[in-house]
């Protein structure tokens, strides 16, 4: 008999030195011989012998892990993010790997789900990673939504408000464009500085800290300066 089983992982992740030895430790009590496979930032593919080489690995900003595959015997988990619909990935952790028997499947797969949780990330970090441009424009129509429909109400179809001519139907359209070219440069800007997937190796670990601390100030700024806006108007 043999099982084909599945890993899969949605939550964002930190995959250190502490993660990489219990994962190795838990695949080599089931399974015999590994080996470590990275993408780099520039498309280069580096593989490894060993766990002391990754970790050993320089890992500069330019020729960065951004995917990472473990490979054993005919089995693999990679920590890459996956494409989603709706949100910015799926799962960040997948992987396969075959067995001959049911309770080996079902221990080997909570073994390695267990230490993957050990690594992730806060609820908070997570969701701000998940959203994407679809929940900018459900938000957007939603407001347009609630907008013409009180509209509406108030003034009727054919009240004096609810004339539309080509100008406001451009500029609508326009705000629409541009709403989706921020969204865009946006979620970059926080892909860079909060990755779903956090490789900190070599030379990322204090890189990766530093970009945690600039998105909290940028973020904590914002809201610091909104409420003080709308305080400001509300008494003015």
């Amino acid at each position: 008999m043999t099982i084909h089983g599945k890993i899969g992982f949605k939550e964002a992740i930190i995959v250190d030195e502490k993660l990489l030895k219990n994962l190795e430790e838990v695949i080599l009590s089931f399974f015999k011989k590994i080996t470590y496979e990275c993408k780099l930032l520039n498309g280069d593919y580096i593989e490894f012998d060993s766990l002391i080489e990754l970790l050993n690995y320089e890992n500069s900003r330019y020729r960065k892990i951004v995917k990472l595959k473990i490979k054993f015997d005919y089995n693999e988990v990679i920590f890459e993010p996956t494409f989603s619909k709706l949100n910015s990935y799926q799962h960040t952790v997948f992987g396969v790997y075959r067995v001959n028997d049911s309770d080996t499947s079902i221990l080997f797969s909570e073994k390695v789900q267990r230490v993957l949780e050990n690594s992730r990330r806060s609820k908070w970090y997570t969701l701000l990673t998940k959203v994407s441009m679809m929940h900018f424009l459900i938000f957007v129509l939603g407001i347009s939504m609630g907008s013409t429909i009180f509209s509406v109400m108030k003034e009727g179809i054919l009240g004096k408000g609810n004339v539309y001519t080509i100008y406001p139907i451009n500029i609508g359209l326009t705000i629409g464009i541009l709403i989706i070219v921020v969204s865009i440069i946006l979620a970059k800007c926080r892909d860079m500085l909060l990755p779903p997937i956090s490789f900190m190796i070599g030379e990322q670990i204090q890189e990766i800290k530093r970009n945690e601390d600039r998105f909290s100030k940028i973020f904590w700024g914002v809201i610091v300066a909104f409420i003080i806006s709308f305080i400001v108007t509300k008494i003015a």
